[in-house]
């Protein structure tokens, strides 16, 4: 199943301006890409995808991620050197 932006907004459970903020592209744009005015390109849902990652870290809680998403984190968490 392909997530649209709104899927991805509504597992986070923010606003249009907060998912925008997050996703670092003006509110109208992020508006466009929701109503299907602008197409979701790739880069739309890498962006999206970050988004939920900076949401995800500011509240502590994963919970609401896609396997894939948590997936990319466990591996890179796992590159890190110790500090």
């Amino acid at each position: 199943m392909t997530l649209t932006v709104a899927d991805y907004r509504k597992m986070a459970g923010v606003t249009q301006a907060e998912m925008a903020s997050h996703m670092q592209v003006p509110f109208r744009t992020y508006q466009d890409i929701e109503a299907g005015k602008v197409t979701f390109r790739p880069l739309h849902e890498t962006a999206a995808a970050m988004a939920l990652i900076r949401i995800a870290a500011a509240r502590q809680d994963t919970s609401f991620l896609p396997a894939g998403i948590k997936n990319t984190l466990r591996l890179a968490a796992s590159a890190l050197p110790p500090e």
